[in-house]
């Protein structure tokens, strides 16, 4: 338990891939980013013998436009 060790995408490149993403879709312009946040979603909950299990997976979660979100995976591979 614990031991997986990932390095977490910084914001500054979470940042670049929103800009990425917002570029190609139909934005309105300008984009001003309100907020920039990591989160963690809870993913693969298990129970084992009144244990229950999950995994925490980082998010980044950036709000832009008065609150549009748009969530980045904060683990690289």
């Amino acid at each position: 338990m614990g031991q997986n060790k990932k390095r977490v995408l910084p914001a500054s490149e979470a940042l670049v891939r929103f800009m990425t993403i917002v570029e190609g879709e139909n934005v309105e312009k300008p984009i001003q980013v309100d907020r920039v946040r990591l989160v963690y979603w809870l993913e693969g909950y298990t129970e084992h013998g009144g244990v229950s299990e999950d995994t925490a997976v980082p998010y980044w979660c950036i709000q832009y436009n008065g609150g549009i979100s748009v969530h980045i995976a904060a683990y690289t591979e």
